[in-house]
């Protein structure tokens, strides 16, 4: 057949099967627009302290030279000893063993670094208590020998800066302490000797009792002529009691915290409570509740909120018996109300519930105690004094089991959700406890075997697990690195 003839054909054919013809591109592709130069590698968290077996995303940050953040691109990671730590090609760490480590971003010559820190847990199974502050946490062990962890801002960390840390950090000046109490930006000790050092902001309300402007990131003694066997701390006062239940009270006095009939503060330690002996006290924000030897429990200060229980919203500068009659085995003040177990364990609210689901029986708030709703009876109690929108309160029944109640929207009831409840909830994980302590958003746990476990907020380190993340379920403390 012609050359002709068989062109023809077989165009033909490509029409009839709806075929068609593919041609060379007439015109070379369109310009790519150039990649970026990497300048710098950042990687976070850039610190993670961690105990074997836990694992941290790590994730990067990529910039030019002008500090514009990039894409994300792949990185190659590597850890400078897979013994303490590994890290997959994702960024994810596993702690191995204890020791520490760097773990290495790689991209274009460039290389961001991350410090891992990973403790043996068993470092902190002798601790002996635990005190919750606004947001810094602090513990005492077998040795008396205190630590500290979270917020640093103002030295209440005590260990001579002001870096905020998300592990525990010994307190200096080696003192052995038989109690520790922390409150928003301060935090003070009672050493065996009965004398009082503290550290932190003293503010303008001068609870280390040393002038308006004093503060200390280190233990300092607190008054040479005093010994001490109670310590307890409000948001802007604090109150101890000696040996023979005396009371006395130093700081901010603007509600008549201190009991003593007047507003005046003190730089010092004055007498308060106006005579009256007791065998525990409990500062709040703007009140101060107290205990006799005969299970009756007096508060005074602010009652604007009706967290006195006296029956009225108005503001008492002495002692108050709270109403009912009920005989307490402790009371706790927190910043619109007040809750006490009574000698049976059967646990009553006063004051303000109303914020955030904060409720008992069912009511907004009560100027007398109202019983808590479920019918629980319970060991031991907490209640935080920080923002009211994260008011919650803490218990124990009896085996040991963490019950919490409040507000939830930072995870603080411990129980998986951030869920408010009016009534109790059991905290998940199955641990059993012998104390609890709340604080603003956070609260912490110690177990028999002397292991703490902390929730809720966790934004300046509070929770004590080396990570950045609130936790909605206990997570272990860990050890000091």
């Amino acid at each position: 057949m012609p050359a002709r003839a068989a062109s023809a054909v077989c165009l033909a054919l490509l029409a009839a099967c709806g075929g068609e013809t593919v041609s060379a591109p007439t015109s070379p592709a369109g310009p790519t627009t150039p990649v970026a130069v990497v300048a710098s590698v950042t990687v976070t968290p850039p610190s993670p302290a961690m105990i074997p077996g836990q694992r941290v995303q790590l994730i990067t940050t990529l910039k030019d030279s002008t500090g514009q953040v990039l894409a994300a691109r792949p990185v190659t990671w590597a850890s400078a000893d897979t013994a303490v730590a590994t890290v997959t090609t994702a960024g994810l760490v596993t702690a191995v063993a204890a020791g520490k480590t760097a773990i290495s971003a790689t991209l274009d010559a460039r290389v961001g670094t991350a410090a891992v820190i990973v403790t043996d847990p068993t470092t902190f199974v002798n601790a002996t208590s635990v005190h919750a502050g606004y947001a810094h946490t602090c513990a005492l062990v077998k040795s008396g020998a205190a630590y500290c962890w979270g917020d640093n801002n103002f030295g209440q960390v005590g260990n001579g800066t002001t870096v905020g840390s998300a592990v525990p950090l010994g307190v200096g000046g080696g003192i052995s302490y038989t109690a520790i109490g922390a409150a928003s930006g301060e935090t003070c000790g009672l050493a065996t000797s009965g004398k009082l050092y503290c550290w932190g902001l003293t503010s303008a309300a001068d609870e280390f009792g040393q002038g308006p402007t004093t503060s200390s990131a280190s233990p300092v003694l607190f008054s040479s002529q005093l010994t001490f066997a109670a310590i307890t701390d409000g948001s802007l006062h604090m109150c101890a009691l000696t040996a023979t239940g005396a009371a006395y009270c130093w700081g901010d006095n603007e509600y008549g915290v201190f009991g003593d009939s007047g507003y005046v503060g003190s730089v010092a330690p004055r007498p308060s409570g106006l005579g009256l002996t007791f065998t525990s006290l409990s500062a709040g924000s703007f009140d101060t509740c107290g205990l006799t030897a005969g299970h009756a429990a007096y508060c005074w200060g602010n009652n604007y909120t009706m967290e006195l229980g006296d029956g009225s919203s108005t503001e008492r500068l002495t002692p108050t018996a709270v109403s009912g009659g009920l005989a307490f085995a402790m009371v706790r003040a927190g910043i619109q109300y007040t809750c006490g177990l009574t000698t049976s364990g059967a646990a009553y609210c006063w004051g303000n519930f109303g914020t955030n689901a904060y409720t008992a029986n069912g009511v907004a708030g009560s100027a007398t105690p109202a019983a808590l709703p479920g019918g629980l009876t319970f060991t031991a109690l907490d209640v935080s004094r920080g923002s009211g929108a994260d008011t919650h309160a803490c218990a124990l029944v009896a085996s040991g089991a963490a019950w919490c109640w409040g507000s939830n929207r930072k995870g603080q009831l411990g129980n998986g959700t951030t869920v408010n409840s009016a009534a109790p909830v059991p905290v998940s994980g199955g641990l059993t406890f012998t104390a609890l302590t709340t604080g603003s958003a956070h609260t912490c746990g110690l177990t028999a075997g002397g292991a703490l476990y902390c929730w809720g907020d966790n934004n300046l380190g509070q929770l004590g697990n080396g990570l950045p993340d609130n936790s909605t379920a206990p997570v272990r403390v860990i050890g000091p690195p």
